[in-house]
C-alpha cells in the first residue's frame, strides 16, 4: 500500500489520469478562459488530488501531486511487524520515517514534500500498534507526546488517527500546539 507514496513524482504522475479544469470563483474573464486547475486521479486506487488556487497550471499540478501523495499516505496501509517484546525498538526504521521523528538531525516539517512519506510509515506503525501512541512510540524509540505532536502537525493526519482510534473504541487524541 505505502509503495505508491514512495514513488518519485514522475512515476506517480504516470499512474494518474490528469484533468485540467477551469476553476470556479473570482477571477472573471481570466479564470473563465484558462484551464489552470488540475485534478489527478491515481488510477490503481481511485484516490484524487486537486489544486485550483494558482494561475499557473504547473504550480497547480505540483500542489495536486502533493495533496494526492498525502491522501495516499492517509488511505493505504502496509503491514509492519513490531518487535515481539513490547517496549523494544524496531530494528530498522525506514529513512523517510526517521526523517520526521524527533531524533532526526534535520527534521522534516509538515510542509516538506517528503513529509507524506514519513506520515505513511508512521501510520503503518500506529496501525500495527492498534492506534496506541505509547506502543508505537516505544517501537520507534521516542516519547508518546513527541509522536502525538507529529500526528497533530497536519489536521488530516490527526483526523485519520482519531477516526481509526474511534473505530477501535479508543478516545481521540488532542493535538498539542
Amino acid at each position: 500500500g505505502g509503495a505508491y507514496v514512495l514513488l518519485p513524482d514522475e512515476a506517480l504522475l504516470k499512474e494518474c489520469s490528469v484533468a485540467t479544469l477551469r476553476g470556479s470563483g473570482p477571477g472573471g474573464q481570466h479564470r473563465n478562459k484558462t484551464e489552470t486547475g488540475v485534478r489527478l486521479t491515481h488510477d490503481p486506487t481511485g484516490v484524487r488530488g486537486e489544486a485550483f488556487e494558482e494561475r499557473s497550471q504547473q504550480r497547480n499540478r505540483e500542489a495536486a501531486l502533493r495533496r494526492l501523495r498525502m491522501k495516499l499516505a492517509l488511505e493505504l496501509r502496509a503491514q509492519v511487524e513490531l518487535p515481539e517484546e513490547e517496549g523494544q525498538k524496531m530494528a530498522d526504521i525506514p529513512a523517510h520515517l526517521a526523517a520526521i521523528l524527533p531524533s532526526a538531525k534535520q527534521r522534516l516539517g509538515a510542509n516538506h514534500p517528503d513529509f507524506a512519506k514519513g506520515v505513511s510509515a508512521l501510520l503503518d506503525v500506529l496501525s500495527a500498534a492498534g492506534w496506541r501512541p505509547p506502543v508505537a512510540a516505544k517501537a520507534l524509540g521516542c516519547t508518546s507526546s513527541a509522536l502525538i505532536k507529529i500526528v497533530g502537525k497536519d489536521k488530516a493526519v490527526l483526523a485519520k488517527v482519531n477516526a481509526e482510534r474511534q473505530r477501535a473504541g479508543l478516545k481521540p487524541l488532542k493535538a498539542s500546539r
